[in-house]
């Protein structure tokens, strides 16, 4: 179990060398590091204004005081979550990724950290107000993305509320999975210096047993389509009961 998380850091390690910003938001048209820094960073305070006007309207909106944005790769939401919250920690499993984040990095009020463990124990239990995480547990095997839900559930205080994103379920049937399995091994094999996108289900009733079990109530489990179209994928909204 070990060896399958260090294989995934490893990839994103890779993946952070080798085109990180098309790594972090995969459009089609950016690959090949096609991303102009500036647009990229701009589609961040997209995400983190729809975001958090989102918590607003559900009544979810948190004390606007220290933030975690799980899985930060470069920054992208860490930096927006900075002009709406007093601190924000960004944690990254690549030190690639971090070194850029803290390059890129013009507010002052991020702390950019390597995580590698499969716990946050670097964290207290209750030390954010708002944890953020999109477009990251699906990359993360699955024993793992359930772990780091409840850890994200233990650092989120009394009061506090998680947004997290993870799909539910894969559409396409098991053959067609298999090959395009093969395909993709088949490429990588050709070309190692490609970057892979690895993606995992995490099932909605896990995660609502994780919420429930941990003090969490679930506000709301909105279909989304940051998985893409392959896959059946929700973004939930919690709050910590206090």
């Amino acid at each position: 179990m070990p060896g399958e998380l260090d294989g995934s850091a490893d990839l994103w390690e890779r993946n952070a060398r080798t085109d990180p910003l098309w790594a972090v938001l995969a459009a089609p048209d950016k690959k090949g590091r096609r991303w102009n820094a500036t647009e990229f960073f701009k589609t961040g305070e997209r995400d983190v204004a729809e975001i958090l006007g989102y918590v607003d309207v559900r009544g979810a909106r948190p004390r606007m005081g220290r933030a975690l944005d799980f899985g930060c790769g470069v920054g992208r939401l860490t930096q927006a979550l900075a002009t709406c919250f007093e601190r924000v920690e960004g944690v990254d499993v690549s030190p690639t990724m971090i070194e850029l984040a803290r390059q890129y990095d013009r507010t002052g009020r991020c702390t950019f950290s390597v995580n590698t463990a499969p716990d946050l124990k670097l964290f207290a239990d209750g030390a954010f107000d708002f944890a953020l995480s999109i477009l990251v547990l699906q990359h993360i095997p699955s024993p793992f993305a359930i772990g780091y839900v409840r850890e994200l559930c233990r650092v989120v205080g009394p009061g506090g509320t998680l947004f997290f994103q993870a799909p539910h379920q894969r559409h396409v049937p098991l053959r067609q999975r298999r090959a395009t399995a093969l395909r993709r091994l088949a490429a990588w094999m050709l070309r190692r210096e490609s970057v892979e996108l690895a993606m995992y289900a995490l099932p909605q009733d896990e995660v609502r047993e994780i919420l429930r079990s941990s003090g969490l109530d679930l506000i709301e489990a909105r279909p989304d389509v940051w998985a893409g179209d392959d896959w059946e994928s929700f973004t939930y909204l919690a709050r910590k009961l206090v």
